[in-house]
């Protein structure tokens, strides 16, 4: 963990320090006394809270937005991503077999149990009238997305489309069908294995995540094609990920995304970077 994350994770636990003590010290004052200033504590606190829910469930609506745009846009051209790819060096495919059946199964469930409340929710003795404008919002967005998720699985079951491919002329790489394109060797300028800050874990640690940052000449002749929306989030993303590095990476590779692969795959794109005059970090 380098400095510019552990200044950020300081950041984050100074912003929530003043809560967790104003309610810790509510609670031992309660102890000690018997009055009931956690009630009141609760009572401030409820507005903010249905204030921030709205926030964040208007975000992740245009998040949302912008991830089935872009996927109805690739789906439109995705006879043409592949056209000029070239001799695979290198072939990673998303998983199929049981695995993909099961989750396109569980997607399918999601999506049944989201229609009976919309539709039946008196068999689950549901009153819809009685929820708040921010619950029907956040059900509505996963209303949304279940329905989506069941036609975006079953295609990549039936495809079994490869979510990474190295050939000569460059990398394609499309976690979840959604990529660039092929981005080629010589518009490549930098390639570098970081560790970036991840999802909290149980024990509310940071989590750090491998990650190859790939730098470009032009990164607009690629990330350029996005729509609008997602040209919003990967704006934003990038510039999450050059505050923790302090570089000036276009394109993040996940090494999760490659599982025990990930070894193989980072030689290869260090060898074939090499040969184009990229500079390896």
């Amino acid at each position: 963990m380098n400095q510019r994350q552990i200044r950020i994770i300081r950041a984050i636990q100074w912003l929530t320090l003043p809560i967790a003590l104003a309610v810790v010290g509510a609670f031992a004052l309660d102890f000690a006394d018997g009055s009931d200033r956690m009630s009141a504590i609760a009572n401030m606190i409820a507005p903010v809270g249905d204030g921030m829910l709205l926030v964040v469930t208007c975000l992740m609506w245009f998040t949302f937005a912008a991830l089935v745009l872009e996927f109805v846009r690739q789906e439109l051209a995705g006879a043409r991503r592949n056209e000029d790819l070239g001799d695979p060096v290198l072939s990673l495919s998303e998983t199929g077999g049981p695995a993909g059946v099961l989750l396109v199964v569980f997607t399918l469930a999601f999506a049944v149990g989201a229609n009976i409340i919309l539709f039946r929710p008196g068999l689950l003795a549901i009153d819809p009238a009685a929820t708040s404008i921010e619950v029907k919002l956040v059900f509505a967005l996963f209303y949304a997305i279940a329905q989506f998720l069941v036609i975006a699985f079953t295609l990549r079951l039936i495809r079994n489309r490869p979510y990474f491919v190295l050939t000569r002329r460059g990398f394609l790489y499309a976690p979840g069908d959604l990529s660039p394109g092929l981005v080629r060797w010589e518009d490549v300028t930098e390639i570098a294995e970081t560790e970036l800050l991840g999802a909290q874990g149980t024990r509310g640690s940071a989590i750090l995540r491998r990650a190859l940052l790939v730098t470009l000449k032009h990164p607009d002749k690629y990330l350029g094609a996005y729509n609008p929306l997602l040209k919003v989030l990967d704006r934003l993303s990038r510039a999450t990920v050059r505050a923790q590095t302090g570089g000036k990476s276009d394109l993040v590779l996940l090494a999760d995304d490659f599982g025990r692969r990930y070894e193989e795959v980072k030689e290869q794109m260090y060898e074939y970077a090499r040969l184009h005059g990229a500079k390896i970090s």
